[in-house]
């Protein structure tokens, strides 16, 4: 999973939200939360283009491998044989 700069609120997706932090705090701003994107204590035109550069950004959870998921499988089946 991850984030990409513009993702201001850090839910993994660079998206109108984000858009409205910097939008909300233009000219001001003194952090990441509040639209700056390279921490000149100012968010303005550059932190704007962090958030164009990686709009539509979407972070993707990873899959586990299918010899994963039977290990899984087989750990809990043993469990359960083993309550009764």
């Amino acid at each position: 999973s991850g984030t990409m700069f513009g993702d201001f609120n850090l839910d993994g997706v660079v998206d109108l939200i984000d858009l409205g932090v910097v939008g909300d705090e233009y000219g001001l701003g003194t952090g990441w939360a509040t639209g700056d994107a390279n921490g000149d204590a100012l968010v303005d035109l550059i932190d704007l283009g962090a958030v164009g550069d990686n709009y539509g950004f979407t972070a993707t959870a990873p899959i586990p491998e299918p010899a994963t998921m039977t290990l899984l499988a087989l750990g809990g089946i043993a469990l359960i044989r083993r309550r009764k």
